[in-house]
C-alpha cells in the first residue's frame, strides 16, 4: 500500500517517456490474471487517473475497452465499480459511439453503464495535462478535449473504422431509385439509406463523396415533405459520421439547407435547423458554412431570413469563436434586414449586429447603411452605433477587436457578445409574414379554363382553347383579359433589390424598360434562317446586363470553345426560373407576386435570346430554345397575361419560321407551341402573323406549316379568326406552289373556309387560273359543306338511340320558362350563323349571351331523327366541341362570382346554359361525339357547380343544383359510356393525386369535388353487368383505362393515403377493384 502512490507516479513518468499506450499495453495481459480484486481495482483507478491527464490521443481504444469489459464481469464489486467508472472517463473522451461496443454484457450491468454514460452527457472531455513522446512527435496536442489533430490519426478509428459511403451503396438500387420522379420510391431509397447509416459500424465515414452528393442536394429542396425530411437527417448524418472533413462538402448543403428555412411548416424547418446545427459542430467553426450562408441571407423571404439569423445568434452565443472569421459577405444582407417589414427579421438582424462588428469590423459594417434609403438610413445607423459598444471587447483581450477581419496575431478564443436586451430574439422560427398570392377557392383541382386566354369582345367569334392544369394560387374572380392588355390584378412592383435577387437569373422588375426596349427594337428580332447575327448578340447583351445576373449574362454571351454548353447552361436557367415561377415554387426565395413582376420585366430578354439563336444547327441548343419558349407561354397563362404585339413580334415570326425545321421533332415541337400561342396572344393576331411571315417564306416546309396552322385555327375558331376578303385570297395563291406538299395544304386550309361561309368561298379567294380553279372544285367536292347534296343524307351507320330523360326535359321546361324569345330565329341557319352564334356565347353581354343560346337551342329542337336532314343541324354537328368548350368556359364565368349570380341577368344566362346543356343531351348522335377532354372540363364544371349552387343560401340559386345534377345523369345516359368512364378516371386523378403534397384536409373544396366524382363513378360502376349485356360498354377499352389509373398512383400508395388519413384515402382503388370484379363477374362464367 505504501508504494502504490511511487508506483503510479512512475508509470506515469515512463508514459510520458514512452507512450500511455506502450504502458498500458504492457499492463493488460498480467492486470487480466491478476487475482487479487483490489489490486486489479487500484489498476483500474489508475488507469482512469491516465486517461485524464494524458486523454486518448494516440491510445488504441479496442484493447482498452477489452480489458475494461473483462473487468465489468468481475465478481467483485469494487472491481466493477472501478471498471464503471474509467469506461465512462473514456466515454467523455471518444464519445456516445462507445456505446455500441459494451452491447453484449448482460442486461442489468449494461442497464447500469447506460445509466452513467447518460450522467455525463455533454459534458466537455477535460485539457489533457500530460503529453507522451510519441504523441508529441506526431502533432501537437489538440486543444478539443485531448483528440490528436488530423495528422495524428483518430484513436475512434481503430475502434471503428471509417467507411467510404460509396461503398455502403454497392449492391443497392438507393442511387437510381433517389433519382425517381416518384415520391414514394424516393422516399423508400432515403429510409434504406438512413438504415444503412444507422447501423454502429457506418456511423463513421471517410472524407468522401461521390454522386449521392449531388443527389442529396436535389432531395434537400425536394417538393415533398417526407423525401425532404429524411434528406436532412441524412446530411446530418453524413456530417456527423465525417466530422471535421465535411467542410469540403459545405458547399454543397449549406445553401440548399439554408433555403427549407423557407417553408410555412415549422417541423421542417426544425429538421434544417438540426441538419445545420450538425454541420456546424461537425466542421467545428462556421468558416466553411459563411459563403452558403451569404447567399441563402440575400433572400427576400421574411420566414428564412429571420429564422436564419435567429439560429446565428444563437450559434455564437453558445459557442466560441475563431479569430479572424470573415463574415464580410454577411454585412451588407444583414444591414439591409435593419429596415425589413418583418419584425422577427428586424429584430434577429439587430441581435446579430454585435458579431458581425466584432468580425467585419464597425466601419465596414456602417459603410453597408449607405446603400440604404435615407429615411431607413437614419434608422439603421444608431441601431449599428450601438452594436459597437455592445461589439467592445473585455479590456483584457484588446487584440481581438484590432482585427476584425483577419488578425495577424494569435488570440485568446473570445466569447461572442450577447445582443443588448433592447432587442431581444426568440430563438425560435417566427411565422411568415409576406405577402402571397390569394388562394382561388378551388386552387389546384380543377383544370383552370384559360381566362385571358380567349378574349370576349362584342364582335370576335370564337371557341376557347384547353389549358393545361395549374398548381399556382389564381383568382377565379378576375375575368377574361382582352388581348395586348397586362391583367387587372396587376400591380406596379418594385424592382427587388440586388440582395434579394441574387439567386434569380434575372434581378429587375422594371416594367418601364421593357416598354422602352420594345417601343425601338421589336422588328429586329424576326430571325428567318442562319446562325446568330453578331450586332444582334452585342445588342441583346448590352439589354439584358443591367436586368440579369452576371452568371447567366456570361453563359448566355459565352465565346470560349465551350461556348455552346455554356448557351444551353444559360437557357437552362432561363427555363428553370419560369417553370418554378409558373408552378409557384418557393425555393426562389420570393412571393408569387414579386417573380409573376421580374418575369413579366424580362420576358420579352429570354424570348429575344431564343429568337436569336433559335436557327443554330445544334440540337441540343435548339431543344433548349424551344423548353425557354414553353415555360415563358406556360407563366404568361398562369399569371393571366395577353402578349402585346412588340412582344409577340420578339419571337412568333421566328417560331413560324421554325415550322419549316429539317427535324421532324423540332417541327413538331413547333407547331405545339403555335397550337398554344391563343392562350397568351389573341387568335385573330396570330392567324394575321401566320398569313404575313409564313406563306412568305421561301422554305417550302414553312409555307406548308403555316398553312395547316391557319386551316387549324379556322377550324377552332371559325371566321372570327381571319379576315376572308384579305386572308383567303392569299392562301389560294399557294395552290399553285411548286411543292405539292403545300398545294395539298392549301387546299384543305381553304376546305376548311368553305366549312364555314359554304359556297361564299368562290367570292373570298378572288380570281383563280383554271388550272387551280379545278383542283380547288375536286377538293370541295369531297367536303361537306353547306352547298354539298350529300349532307342531307342520313348516315347508315348512325344508331339513335332512345331518350330516357323525357320526363326530366318536361320539369326543366316547366321550371324554365323560355321568356317567349325563341319564336323570331330564323329555322333555316347557315354555317356562319352557327359559327357566329357559338362565339356570341362568350360574350360580355349575358343578354347577347342568351340570345345565342337560344339560337342554339332552336336548332336543337330539331329531333334526332329529323335532324341529318337539316343543314343548321349539319352545321352544329361539325362545330359540337366548340359549342361544349364555350359553354364550360362561360359557365365559368357566370358561376365564379357567387354574389353575382343572383343577378337577374346573370341568373337568365345561367339558366340558359343549362337548357342548352339540357337540349344538347336529347340527342345522342351529337353527345356520342364528344371527347374525352371536353368530357373531362365539362364534368369538372359541372361538379364543382353542383357543389356551389347546392351551399347556397339563395333558394333560386339551390334549385338550379337540381337541374346540374340531372345534367350530369344525362349526360351518363347519352355519351359514350366509355369515354364518360375515361373522363372520370381523368377527372380523378387530376383532383386527388396532389393531396398529400398539398396537405388537403377533408373539409377543403377539393377534397369534396373528390368525393362528388367518386360518387359518378360508383353510379356508372353499379350499371357495369347491364352495359356489357347491352354491349354498351367494351371491356377491351375499359381494362387499358384502368391499367393507366393503376399506374399512375400504385396501389401501395392507395394503401398509405388510407392510413395517414388522406381525403379520399384509398377509396379510389377500392372502387377500381369492384369495377374490375364487375367485369370478371360477367365474363368468367362463359369460359368455365
Amino acid at each position: 500500500m505504501k508504494l502504490k502512490k511511487p508506483a503510479g507516479e512512475t508509470l506515469l513518468l515512463f508514459s510520458e517517456k514512452t507512450s500511455l499506450q506502450f504502458v498500458l499495453g504492457h499492463a493488460y495481459d498480467p492486470l487480466s490474471k491478476q487475482k487479487a480484486p483490489k489490486v486489479l481495482a487500484d489498476a483500474l483507478t489508475w488507469t482512469d487517473q491516465a486517461l485524464v491527464e494524458f486523454g486518448i490521443a494516440g491510445l488504441s481504444l479496442r484493447g482498452l475497452i477489452e480489458f475494461l469489459k473483462a473487468a465489468l464481469n468481475n465478481s467483485n464489486a469494487a472491481v466493477r465499480t472501478s471498471a464503471t467508472k474509467t469506461l465512462v472517463t473514456v466515454k467523455i473522451f471518444a464519445g456516445p459511439s462507445i456505446k455500441d461496443l459494451v452491447e453484449d454484457l448482460n442486461p442489468q450491468l449494461l442497464k447500469t453503464i447506460l445509466a452513467e454514460f447518460d450522467k455525463v452527457d455533454g459534458r466537455p472531455a477535460p485539457e489533457p495535462t500530460r503529453t507522451s513522446v510519441d504523441v508529441a512527435n506526431l502533432v501537437p496536442v489538440s486543444t478539443s478535449g485531448g483528440k490528436a489533430a488530423a495528422g495524428g490519426g483518430d484513436p475512434l478509428d481503430d475502434l471503428f473504422p471509417r467507411v467510404e459511403i460509396d461503398s455502403l451503396l454497392k449492391g443497392t438500387t438507393i442511387l437510381a431509385d433517389a433519382k425517381s420522379d416518384a415520391w414514394k420510391t424516393k422516399k423508400e431509397a432515403l429510409e434504406m439509406l438512413q438504415a444503412i447509416l444507422d447501423q454502429g459500424p457506418n456511423k463513421r465515414l471517410k472524407p468522401t463523396m461521390g454522386e449521392i452528393g449531388q443527389v442529396l442536394k436535389a432531395r434537400v429542396t425536394d417538393t415533398n415533405k417526407a423525401v425532404q425530411s429524411l434528406a436532412l437527417d441524412i446530411v446530418a448524418r453524413i456530417a456527423t459520421g465525417m466530422g471535421k472533413p465535411f467542410d469540403k462538402q459545405c458547399r454543397f448543403f449549406v445553401l440548399p439547407t439554408c433555403t427549407v428555412l423557407a417553408d410555412q411548416k415549422a417541423p421542417v424547418r426544425a429538421s434544417a435547423i438540426q441538419t445545420l446545427t450538425a454541420i456546424a459542430n461537425a466542421c467545428e467553426t462556421l468558416e466553411p458554412m459563411v459563403s452558403g450562408i451569404a447567399t441563402a441571407l440575400e433572400t427576400a423571404n421574411p420566414l428564412q431570413r429571420s429564422s436564419l439569423l435567429a439560429w446565428l445568434v444563437e450559434r455564437f452565443k453558445d459557442s466560441e469563436t475563431t479569430p479572424g472569421l470573415d463574415l464580410n459577405s454577411w454585412a451588407s444582407s444583414v444591414v439591409s434586414c435593419l429596415d425589413d417589414r418583418n419584425g422577427d427579421v428586424r429584430k434577429a438582424a439587430q441581435a446579430l449586429l454585435p458579431t458581425l462588428v466584432l468580425y467585419a469590423g464597425y466601419d465596414y459594417v456602417l459603410q453597408q447603411a449607405n446603400s440604404l434609403k435615407p429615411a431607413s438610413r437614419s434608422t439603421a445607423v444608431p441601431i449599428i452605433q450601438a452594436a459597437r459598444a455592445s461589439a467592445a471587447p473585455p479590456p483584457s483581450k484588446p487584440a481581438a477587436v484590432t482585427a476584425p477581419a483577419k488578425p495577424t496575431s494569435k488570440a485568446a478564443p473570445l466569447k461572442v457578445p450577447e445582443a443588448s436586451p433592447a432587442s431581444p430574439v426568440d430563438s425560435s422560427p417566427p411565422p411568415a409574414a409576406s405577402k402571397s398570392a390569394p388562394v382561388s377557392k378551388l386552387s389546384g383541382v380543377r383544370r383552370k379554363l384559360p381566362q385571358g386566354s380567349i378574349p370576349r369582345p362584342e364582335s370576335r367569334a370564337g371557341t376557347p382553347v384547353e389549358a393545361p392544369t395549374s398548381r399556382v394560387p389564381g383568382k377565379l374572380g378576375t375575368g377574361l383579359k382582352r388581348p395586348g392588355g397586362a391583367p387587372a390584378s396587376a400591380k406596379p412592383t418594385p424592382t427587388p433589390s440586388p440582395a434579394a435577387s441574387a439567386n434569380l437569373p434575372f434581378v429587375s422588375a422594371n416594367l418601364d424598360a421593357k416598354k422602352a426596349r420594345l417601343s425601338k427594337d421589336a422588328q429586329r428580332w424576326i430571325n428567318e434562317s442562319g446562325p446568330t447575327r453578331k450586332d444582334l448578340a452585342e445588342l441583346l447583351h448590352h439589354q439584358m446586363e443591367p436586368h440579369a445576373s452576371k452568371e447567366l449574362s456570361s453563359l448566355l454571351f459565352s465565346r470560349d470553345h465551350n461556348a455552346v454548353n455554356d448557351h444551353v447552361s444559360g437557357l437552362t436557367m432561363m427555363y428553370e426560373f419560369y417553370s418554378s415561377a409558373e408552378a409557384g415554387d418557393d425555393k426562389l426565395g420570393l412571393p408569387f407576386e414579386d417573380l409573376r413582376a421580374v418575369g413579366l420585366a424580362n420576358a420579352d430578354l429570354a424570348l429575344k435570346y431564343v429568337s436569336m439563336k433559335a436557327h443554330e444547327p445544334q440540337s441540343n441548343l435548339v431543344q433548349k430554345c424551344l423548353d425557354v419558349v414553353e415555360a415563358v407561354i406556360a407563366f404568361l397563362q398562369t399569371v393571366d397575361y395577353q402578349l402585346s404585339d412588340p412582344e409577340a413580334l420578339c419571337f412568333i415570326p421566328t417560331m413560324i419560321h421554325k415550322l419549316g425545321d429539317a427535324r421532324e421533332p423540332v417541327r413538331n415541337r413547333v407547331q405545339q407551341i403555335v397550337q398554344s400561342l391563343p392562350k397568351v396572344y389573341a387568335y385573330s393576331r396570330v392567324f394575321h402573323l401566320l398569313l404575313e411571315h409564313g406563306l412568305k417564306s421561301k422554305v417550302s416546309k414553312t409555307r406548308q406549316g403555316t398553312l395547316d396552322e391557319l386551316g387549324g385555327l379556322l377550324k377552332r375558331f371559325g371566321l372570327g379568326a381571319s379576315e376572308p376578303n384579305k386572308a383567303f385570297p392569299v392562301i389560294a395563291t399557294a395552290i399553285s406552289d411548286k411543292d405539292p406538299s403545300v398545294r395539298k395544304s392549301a387546299l384543305v386550309a381553304l376546305s376548311e373556309g368553305y366549312v364555314l361561309v359554304g359556297e361564299k368561298i368562290w367570292q373570298l379567294v378572288g380570281h383563280l387560273s383554271p388550272k387551280d380553279k379545278t383542283q380547288l372544285e375536286e377538293r370541295l367536292r369531297r367536303v361537306a359543306g353547306p352547298s354539298s347534296p350529300d349532307r342531307g343524307e342520313t348516315p347508315e351507320d348512325v344508331e339513335v338511340f332512345s331518350n330516357p330523360s323525357t320526363a326530366d326535359e318536361g320539369l326543366m321546361r316547366h321550371e324554365f320558362p323560355d321568356d317567349h324569345d325563341l319564336e323570331d330565329n330564323p329555322q333555316n341557319e347557315t354555317a356562319n350563323d352557327i359559327t357566329i352564334a357559338i362565339s356570341s356565347i362568350l360574350s360580355n353581354d349575358p343578354a347577347r349571351s342568351v340570345d345565342a343560346l337560344k339560337k342554339i337551342q332552336k336548332v336543337l329542337e330539331i329531333g334526332p331523327e329529323a335532324g341529318p336532314s337539316s343543314p343548321a343541324y349539319r352545321d352544329l354537328a361539325e362545330h359540337t366541341e366548340g359549342l361544349i368548350e364555350t359553354i364550360t368556359l362561360q359557365m365559368a364565368h357566370v358561376f365564379e362570382r357567387p354574389h353575382e349570380i343572383t343577378q337577374q341577368e346573370n341568373f337568365r344566362l345561367a339558366k340558359h346554359l343549362i337548357q342548352t346543356l339540357n337540349a344538347f343531351c336529347d340527342h345522342v348522335f351529337l353527345a356520342e361525339s364528344l371527347t374525352v377532354d371536353i368530357l373531362t372540363s365539362l364534368l369538372e364544371e359541372l361538379t364543382l357547380r353542383l357543389l356551389q349552387t347546392d351551399n347556397s343560401p339563395d333558394s333560386r340559386v339551390k334549385d338550379l343544383s337540381r337541374f346540374i345534377n340531372m345534367i350530369i345523369l344525362r349526360i351518363f345516359a347519352t355519351c359514350r359510356r366509355m369515354s364518360v368512364f375515361r373522363a372520370l378516371f381523368a377527372l380523378l386523378l387530376q383532383i386527388v393525386k396532389p393531396f398529400p403534397s398539398n396537405g388537403t384536409s377533408p373539409e377543403s373544396q377539393e377534397a369534396k369535388v373528390a368525393e362528388l366524382v367518386l360518387k359518378c363513378v360508383w353510379k356508372l360502376a353499379r350499371n357495369i353487368p347491364q352495359d356489357l349485356e347491352k354491349q354498351v360498354l367494351d371491356p377491351v377499352e375499359l381494362f387499358p383505362s384502368i391499367e393507366h389509373f393503376l399506374q399512375s398512383v400504385p396501389p401501395n400508395e392507395w394503401r398509405a393515403r388510407a392510413t395517414n388519413k388522406v381525403p379520399c384515402g384509398d377509396m379510389p382503388l377500392r372502387t377500381i377493384k369492384v369495377i374490375i370484379q364487375h367485369v370478371v363477374g360477367k365474363f368468367v362464367g362463359r369460359f368455365i
